[in-house]
């Protein structure tokens, strides 16, 4: 979902926005693009860090997928008032950092 949202990102982008290893996330990329999925793309900023973007399929797949959560929101009859929102994003503003500060205090050890 970040690669439609933000565009095309390095697999050292996307692993430090979740916190977890490039490796992993190289993994995935690697599966995914196997599926047809995603594409590496030259980076003009870096010889041999590649972008990683979604490929066609992986462009249809993304869009179904948010027109199937839609559809099922719309189910739901109930969607959270402004307010309710801005809690929400305080709070995974705040889980977000936190996790930020652990991730790089564990990166110095």
């Amino acid at each position: 979902m970040d690669l439609r949202r933000y565009g095309p990102q390095t697999v050292p982008d996307l692993a430090s926005a979740r916190f977890i290893s490039r490796q992993i996330i190289q993994t995935q990329v690697n599966e995914l693009t196997e599926a047809g999925l995603m594409e590496s793309r030259p980076n003009p900023a870096h010889k041999r860090s590649k972008l990683i973007a979604l490929a066609r399929k992986g462009e249809r797949l993304v869009e179904s997928m948010i027109q199937n959560e839609s559809k099922y929101m719309d189910t739901l009859g109930w969607l959270p008032e402004s307010d309710e929102l801005e809690v929400c994003v305080a709070v995974l503003d705040t889980i977000n950092e936190r996790l930020a500060t652990h991730s790089s205090a564990q990166t110095r050890i």
